[in-house]
Protein backbone atom coordinates (compact mmCIF):
# COMPACT_ATOMS: atom_id res chain seq x y z
CA UNK A 1 0.00 0.00 0.00
CA UNK A 2 2.93 2.58 0.83
CA UNK A 3 5.04 1.67 -2.13
CA UNK A 4 2.36 1.87 -4.20
CA UNK A 5 1.57 5.66 -3.32
CA UNK A 6 4.52 6.39 -3.07
CA UNK A 7 5.12 5.08 -6.59
CA UNK A 8 2.14 6.63 -7.49
CA UNK A 9 3.32 10.46 -6.23
CA UNK A 10 6.85 9.90 -8.19
CA UNK A 11 5.00 9.36 -11.18
CA UNK A 12 2.85 12.02 -10.68
CA UNK A 13 5.03 14.67 -10.66
CA UNK A 14 7.70 12.78 -13.16
CA UNK A 15 10.04 11.69 -11.43
CA UNK A 16 9.63 7.64 -12.02
CA UNK A 17 8.62 5.64 -15.13
CA UNK A 18 4.27 4.64 -14.91
CA UNK A 19 5.79 0.89 -13.50
CA UNK A 20 9.28 1.35 -12.32
CA UNK A 21 11.01 -1.69 -10.33
CA UNK A 22 10.90 -0.94 -6.49
CA UNK A 23 13.49 -2.50 -4.12
CA UNK A 24 13.27 -1.77 0.17
CA UNK A 25 17.18 -1.03 1.10
CA UNK A 26 18.32 -0.18 5.04
CA UNK A 27 21.72 1.49 4.74
CA UNK A 28 22.85 0.85 8.63
CA UNK A 29 26.24 2.20 9.94
CA UNK A 30 25.91 -0.07 13.21
CA UNK A 31 24.61 -3.69 13.38
CA UNK A 32 25.72 -5.93 16.14
CA UNK A 33 28.46 -8.30 15.28
CA UNK A 34 26.25 -11.48 16.23
CA UNK A 35 23.19 -10.33 14.73
CA UNK A 36 24.71 -9.45 10.77
CA UNK A 37 24.51 -12.79 8.76
CA UNK A 38 20.83 -13.06 10.33
CA UNK A 39 19.79 -9.72 9.30
CA UNK A 40 21.56 -10.16 5.44
CA UNK A 41 19.97 -13.36 5.48
CA UNK A 42 16.34 -11.71 6.46
CA UNK A 43 16.99 -8.89 3.80
CA UNK A 44 17.63 -11.31 0.89
CA UNK A 45 14.67 -13.44 1.70
CA UNK A 46 12.97 -10.64 0.95
CA UNK A 47 14.72 -9.33 -1.89
CA UNK A 48 15.81 -6.15 0.22
CA UNK A 49 18.98 -4.33 0.28
CA UNK A 50 21.11 -4.51 3.68
CA UNK A 51 23.96 -1.85 3.42
CA UNK A 52 26.15 -2.90 6.15
CA UNK A 53 29.32 -0.90 7.29
CA UNK A 54 31.74 -2.48 5.51
CA UNK A 55 29.35 -2.19 2.45
CA UNK A 56 28.95 1.41 2.45
CA UNK A 57 32.26 1.95 2.83
CA UNK A 58 33.38 -0.28 0.19
CA UNK A 59 30.86 1.42 -1.98
CA UNK A 60 32.38 4.89 -1.21
CA UNK A 61 35.70 3.73 -1.64
CA UNK A 62 34.90 2.68 -4.90
CA UNK A 63 33.31 6.22 -5.84
CA UNK A 64 36.92 8.10 -4.55
CA UNK A 65 38.77 5.69 -7.03
CA UNK A 66 37.82 7.47 -10.30
CA UNK A 67 39.49 9.89 -11.49
CA UNK A 68 38.58 13.87 -10.86
CA UNK A 69 34.89 14.36 -10.66
CA UNK A 70 34.17 18.28 -9.87
CA UNK A 71 30.86 17.03 -7.32
CA UNK A 72 30.81 17.98 -4.14
CA UNK A 73 29.66 14.60 -3.15
CA UNK A 74 32.88 13.33 -4.41
CA UNK A 75 35.47 15.50 -3.25
CA UNK A 76 34.29 15.45 -0.03
CA UNK A 77 33.98 12.07 0.06
CA UNK A 78 37.70 11.86 -0.67
CA UNK A 79 38.35 14.41 1.64
CA UNK A 80 36.82 12.26 5.13
CA UNK A 81 38.52 8.88 3.41
CA UNK A 82 42.29 9.81 2.98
Amino acid sequence: MVLTRLVSQMHDVGLVSEDPHVTLALAAGKIVERDRERLHHHFEERGWLLWDRDRLKRKLLEMTAGGYENSPVAVTLKLLLR
